[in-house]
């Protein structure tokens, strides 16, 4: 198992518990499921993205949490017309 192996299970195996989520990301929802995602930030630049609802979860590269969902998980919630 390769040291990328290693850390990249410990970080899904810590992801199981909700403590290291920090709310919902605002203004994306899962492209599944249409429910708000969440996102741990790891290291250098590297979130966790995660949708508590169906259990999906992608690793991403980005500046922030939002930018992370939406390159992976998520789409714009889009606000419904009255």
């Amino acid at each position: 198992m390769t040291d990328f192996d290693r850390r990249a299970h410990y970080i899904y195996t810590t992801a199981m518990s909700i403590i290291f989520f920090r709310g919902k990301i605002e203004d994306v929802a899962c492209k599944h499921c249409r429910k708000p995602l969440q996102a741990y930030y790891c290291e250098d630049r590297l979130y966790l993205v995660r949708c508590f609802h169906c259990g999906t979860m992608a690793l991403a590269k980005a500046e922030n949490p939002k930018e992370a969902a939406l390159m992976t998980l998520g789409t714009p919630c889009i606000e419904e017309e009255t």
